[in-house]
């Protein structure tokens, strides 16, 4: 995205959930661009949002995983992308976190957290 279109996007999204506060969509999707930009803050305020929204999505969690495998709490990474397997253990998102954690159990093996 160039910055005009994010600024863009963000707007829409933010107007989408004035109407809807619960838009599970545009909670991901406001994670994600924030996520993009690297303000991990923010990725993080939205996406536990949109965990609370809809409690049986993989998405969110597997992102918010992300968010904080980037904040290097591998801790609460590991146990997110854990709950997204327990969710739905053949959904693509179990897929990707069993990817993700076998990366971070490589990276972290021998380090104490």
């Amino acid at each position: 995205y160039k910055l005009h279109e994010k600024k863009k996007a963000i707007n829409t999204l933010l107007d989408a959930l004035k109407e809807n506060f619960r838009y599970y969509k545009a909670l991901v999707r406001l994670g994600l661009i924030y996520m993009d930009e690297g303000n991990l803050d923010m990725a993080e305020f939205y996406l536990k949002r949109a965990v609370k929204v809809n409690r049986s999505a993989g998405e969110p969690r597997y992102y918010l995983a992300e968010v904080f495998f980037r904040k290097k709490d591998y801790k609460t990474a590991r146990e997110l992308w854990k709950s997204v397997i327990e969710l739905d253990p053949d959904s693509e998102w179990a897929n990707l976190a069993s990817e993700r954690l076998f990366f971070l159990e490589r990276l972290t093996k021998g380090e104490k957290e």
